[in-house]
């Protein structure tokens, strides 16, 4: 079915026709919900999900016209799509960081000050995690504007190079203010603009440590007291939190490898590593370099 984000088939179940085998009027209503909770699911996340991060999908209204009956075991096609987003408003743009005027490097600084409040930035850090600034013509910059033309959240990409080119999140940031779902908006217009251009990567950086969060794995000794402490400083470094948002976009994990010379140098990469990752305030370490 042309024109539908998702297609949902469903066979008419005897429980749910009459004497003559005819489907009752009021399955058609179940058959519509199955489909919508699918649609959620193959696009949000799942309706669980949804409800967890604070959003409730609510069906505020049914209208349906019937223009033949359902009768035992046909197997009914069902086109989902979603037509219209109401409420707050925003709209995507996505530019150069070099094309950003001085009013919006204003107010994206000013919003990341506001997201970050007073509390040290740790875990969902990134890889540059420096303020917007408008000198580098390889960054990109992805925003949601109101009406009003204000920011209500953005990202910043940078590119990754090698034999599949692609981008990689820098920045992450949202109005506090803002509905529930901006980030997660951000981010997939973002991808839909990248695939566009026809690059086929975006790397959400990291979820270090994330797979010690798997319930259904077997774990070795070391593995599970590396799991307990992992459950002690996760509320201080937000571990568990960025692998279950990073989870929601179905994403290909691929492992992540340190290369070392000597083992009496592990303590000393073991502290670079998490200033890189911000888990840790390191001084008097190498400085980011933009090449």
């Amino acid at each position: 079915m042309d024109g539908y984000a998702l297609t949902h088939r469903i066979r008419v179940r005897f429980a749910e026709t009459d004497a003559q085998g005819i489907a009752h009027h009021a399955s058609f209503l179940v058959w519509l919900e199955e489909a919508r909770v699918a649609y959620l699911a193959a696009f949000a996340g799942g309706y669980q999900a949804i409800r967890d991060g604070g959003i409730e999908a609510l069906t505020t209204g049914v209208h349906l016209e019937y223009e033949r009956a359902a009768v035992f075991d046909d197997v009914l096609t069902i086109g989902v799509r979603c037509a219209e987003i109401r409420g707050a408003r925003f709209r995507f743009e996505y530019l150069v960081e070099t094309d950003a005027s001085p009013e919006l490097i204003n107010d994206l600084n000013a919003l990341s000050a506001k997201w970050r409040g007073k509390a040290p930035e740790r875990g969902f850090t990134m890889s540059l995690s420096r303020d917007v600034d408008g000198s580098n013509p390889e960054f990109r910059l992805c925003v949601a504007l109101d009406e009003d033309g204000k920011p209500g959240g953005f990202l910043r990409i940078v590119p990754v190079y090698g034999g599949e080119p692609g981008y990689t999140l820098d920045l992450m940031r949202r109005d506090p203010d803002t509905p529930n779902g901006m980030t997660e908006f951000l981010l997939t217009r973002t991808i839909m603009q990248l695939d566009e251009l026809g690059y086929r990567r975006l790397s959400m950086n990291f979820a270090v440590w994330g797979r010690l969060f798997y319930e259904d794995l077997h774990y070795t000794v070391l593995q599970r007291l590396c799991k307990q402490l992992l459950e002690l400083v996760n509320p201080f470094y937000q571990i568990k939190s960025l692998k279950m948002f990073n989870q929601r976009f179905y994403p290909e994990w691929v492992p992540r490898v340190i290369v070392y010379d000597d083992v009496r140098a592990l303590p000393r990469v073991g502290l670079l590593y998490g200033g890189v990752e911000g888990f840790l305030s390191t001084s008097g370490g190498p400085e980011r370099s933009e090449s």
